[in-house]
């Protein structure tokens, strides 16, 4: 069971702290804190459309964010990071929301901060939908401190987006099993309006209801979300590989972008027509589903929709991820990691030869492979610039010089570890501020 809300340690010097810095920032306590892991992707997150299987790492570098409700419909968020200056949004949640319903669909993402302000106000208007956040709320004061690295990949926006979904709909007994499936669906939904291209719902998942140790799997065919053993036995370890200066290479190209999120749409509204929840569950989609796109583009027209051989290509590709993250996640049930390593390099190749993402952060994921290590892909492909690498104490070449050769060619290098699930905890009874400012 993920962690209730009366099981975290509220003595903790980290929470004390939190909850002070919101007291003097904003002039009222928080009622709840949540803290929710970076995360990476073993294998399986682009077959999120299809319905797919993926397996995910929960990884120790954090958010940590307390909230406070107010009656006005303004949210005030001030994110602080180590070594840069605190960064303070204010924003009309009506504005945003308005705005979005507006022209979605030519939305792009912009900056963290827009981003964030966009995806939250988006978040609390589905919640108030859902009935699953009182309409006594209206905003919220926000204080934010992560150790989640920009643009790296490891999922820095979705663990903000899932503390905040947990502090806003915690009570004190915590946050139930199924109240975190239901909230995946909903941070999914908000997070796809504001970045149509990136895959987020099977990392939402992870982050809400992975439990323990081991790393997250998420089978969308029947919801599931269950623990494998860990990659990272005593020995092995994970390094984010990334161009230094952090940020210095070219940021996905908007031709990417819009491609990624075409596929997305296809397989949406591919699932819809045929009246299945996933095209995963329909049988010879392979084959049916290029046919009927054919029809599709008869009867509508050929302007902004893939040709059937793309859509059989991706289909493809979506099908043989799904069985390779499947034959994972029984590696590492069965502890043979060899056939692990060979899995992920697999699934590299498949996103680079297959699936046409032949992006930088795919060269990177070779130019490891090449120093050493004994498997490498991308953190998130054709969306970052990074990929994440792994050595072993039996590979041929030895770790130090693994990442001798990296850093001779320029690049940044930070060795991760595994973290802990989502927590949250309620502080006070729940009481809404009416103080706007």
């Amino acid at each position: 069971m993920p962690p209730r809300a009366d099981q975290q340690p509220e003595h903790d010097t980290w929470l004390t702290d939190l909850r002070e810095a919101h007291q003097e920032h904003f002039g009222v306590p928080p009622q709840s804190i949540a803290r929710v892991p970076g995360s990476w992707p073993l294998i399986g997150e682009h077959s999120d459309p299809f319905g797919g299987i993926s397996l995910h790492v929960l990884c120790d570098a954090d958010t940590r964010l307390s909230l406070s409700p107010t009656r006005t419909a303004q949210l005030r968020i001030r994110w602080e990071e180590a070594d840069a200056p605190a960064l303070h949004i204010d924003a009309d949640i009506n504005t945003l929301v308005q705005s979005l319903q507006e022209g979605s669909e030519d939305h792009q993402p912009g900056t963290d901060d827009e981003e964030l302000a966009s995806l939250l106000a988006l978040t609390m208007s589905s919640l108030h939908q859902r009935q699953m956040l009182s309409r006594s709320v209206h905003g919220a004061d926000i204080l934010i401190r992560s150790t989640i690295p920009h643009q790296a990949g490891l999922g820095l926006l979705s663990s903000i987006h899932v503390a905040f979904a947990l502090a806003a709909t915690c009570s004190e007994e915590g946050v139930d099993v199924p109240t975190r499936a239901r909230l995946a669906d909903v941070l999914a939904h908000s997070a796809a309006v504001i970045a149509p291209a990136r895959p987020a719902l099977s990392r939402l998942h992870a982050l809400l209801r992975a439990q323990d140790s081991g790393h997250g799997v998420v089978d969308h065919a029947d919801g599931a979300v269950t623990r494998s053993p860990s990659i990272l036995t005593p020995g092995t370890q994970a390094w984010l590989v990334r161009p230094a200066p952090a940020g210095a290479a070219p940021a996905p190209t908007e031709e990417v972008r819009a491609s990624l999120a075409q596929r997305f749409a296809l397989a949406q509204r591919a699932a819809h027509d045929f009246g299945t929840a996933h095209l995963r569950l329909l049988p010879h989609a392979p084959t049916r589903v290029p046919e009927w796109l054919a029809a599709y583009r008869h009867v509508h027209g050929l302007e902004g929709q893939p040709s059937p051989d793309e859509a059989a290509t991706w289909l493809g590709f979506w099908e043989a991820e799904t069985q390779r993250a499947a034959k994972l996640n029984s590696a590492l049930h069965a502890q043979h990691h060899s056939t692990a390593w060979t899995l992920i390099n697999d699934s590299a190749r498949a996103l680079r030869e297959n699936y046409g993402l032949s992006t930088p952060d795919a060269a990177l994921a070779q130019l490891c492979l090449r120093a050493g290590a004994v498997a490498a892909r991308p953190v998130l492909a054709g969306l970052s610039t990074a990929c994440i690498a792994y050595t072993t104490p039996s590979s041929p070449v030895e770790t130090p010089e693994v990442l001798s050769t990296l850093s001779a060619h320029g690049l940044d290098v930070l060795e991760l570890h595994e973290g802990h699930p989502s927590s949250v905890t309620v502080l006070s009874p729940r009481q809404v501020s009416a103080e706007g400012d």
